[in-house]
């Protein structure tokens, strides 16, 4: 049986105090020419008015969450300094109370995300398979995007790291696999989602040059793990060395 997270609930419940060191390999995100991407990296085009909203009733399941996660893991396990108290299961679903978008790929996949209500600096992203199973689940934090406006990026990768120092963030990236095969499958798409995080959506390289040519020298931590087994903790195993996924970066939209 399905069963929803109480989100609204979850907002009250939990706090934001701080822990945890620095952890993660750097996430790789510079952007690869069209003609540079793998044939085996080559990704189904979204539907047509690929984005929606995520409706109250398309929750993921909270039950196939916390048997990816592991029921019992807390945030501080994986180094994670926001909500360490808190239950990764919790801090997942509660990326997504705010502003819920699903695209849907022409093969079925499906790449969920959203933020917490009011601490938009704390994102999920949840990547499903073509029969709708659950491959991958990220939690981002304190991902500031380049753009420094409408249309100006930070004029320097210092001015940048200057600005999160300024505002005391800490980025972070953990993603969560089923299992070898998929995190191999769905990092591409984290990547690439990355990738438009970093624009702030509705965007595209052509609207922001300067925030693209930024990105090979922005340091973005990341471990990657896969599923918990037996109701252990996930098991860190290196991250891939894989191309983001050749999805027009104006296909995510919010």
């Amino acid at each position: 049986m399905k069963t929803s997270h109480p989100l609204l609930l979850l907002a009250a419940m939990l706090s934001g105090a701080s822990c945890g060191a620095k952890s993660g390999t750097r996430l790789d995100i510079a952007l690869s020419p069209a003609s540079g991407v793998p044939a085996s990296q080559a990704f189904p085009r979204p539907e047509n008015a690929p984005v929606r909203a995520l409706r109250p009733d398309e929750a993921p399941d909270e039950m196939a969450v916390a048997k990816l996660l592991g029921k019992d893991t807390t945030c501080a396990s994986l180094q994670l300094r926001n909500l360490p108290d808190a239950l990764l299961v919790d801090r997942v679903f509660a990326g997504l109370e705010a502003a819920g978008r699903v695209l849907t790929l022409e093969d079925g996949r499906t790449v969920t995300w959203g933020f917490k209500h009011r601490e938009a600096n704390l994102q999920t992203v949840l990547i499903t398979a073509e029969d709708g199973g659950l491959e991958l689940v990220a939690v981002v934090d304190d991902v500031l995007s380049l753009t420094a406006g409408a249309s100006d990026a930070y004029p320097s990768v210092e001015e940048y790291e200057r600005k999160i120092s300024q505002l005391r963030l800490e980025p972070r990236v953990v993603g969560i696999a089923r299992d070898q095969a998929s995190l191999i499958a769905a990092y591409p798409l984290l990547k690439r989602w990355m990738q438009a995080n970093l624009l702030g959506f509705n965007s595209s390289c052509e609207k922001h040059a300067a925030a693209c040519a930024l990105m090979p020298d922005i340091h973005l931590p990341i471990d990657v793990y896969l599923a918990a087994k037996g109701g252990s903790v996930p098991v860190k195993v290196v991250t891939p060395d894989l191309p983001a996924a050749s999805i027009p970066l104006e296909a995510f939209t919010r």
